[in-house]
């Protein structure tokens, strides 16, 4: 069984496949014997099915790269990139350790700096509060905001 393409005199690819065999007949003669049929068809929905599986996949790849993307942003603070309160409250639902431990921490006259030096001032203090809290702590912990 083999499988070939012919080029025909108007440009035209046509498949086609082959068996062929050896027998004998009732005085010990050779013969050979086959067949052959256009596969054309199913060459060419093969390669279609071969072009929209990776069509697919690919697809696939995106969507679980935005999904990713947006669950990120759905459990992160913008700002600081900070885990939020809706990924701390998920955390915690899930800690089925006794030894888990809550710290709240406050900045002091926060709401007075947003209001006199303005919220570039106030983004500033709580990326700088961040970075210095998540630097203080073991990476087995978790800091949200």
């Amino acid at each position: 069984s083999s499988q070939y393409r012919l080029l025909l005199p108007d440009g035209t690819v046509r498949h086609v496949r082959t068996r062929a065999g050896f027998l004998q007949d009732v005085d010990d003669t050779p013969k050979m014997i086959g067949a052959e049929w256009d596969v054309t068809s199913d060459v060419l929905l093969n390669e279609n099915l071969v072009h929209e599986r990776q069509l697919s996949e690919s697809k696939n790849a995106e969507l679980e790269t935005a999904k990713a993307r947006i669950e990120h942003v759905a459990l992160h603070d913008s700002l600081t990139g900070l885990p939020n309160r809706r990924y701390l409250d998920e955390m915690l639902a899930g800690a089925h350790d006794d030894r888990t431990a809550l710290l709240h921490l406050d900045l002091d006259r926060f709401k007075h700096i947003n209001d006199t030096l303005g919220h570039a001032a106030g983004d500033a203090m709580l990326m700088h509060a961040s970075k210095v809290i998540k630097a203080n702590v073991r990476a087995a912990d978790f800091v949200a905001r």
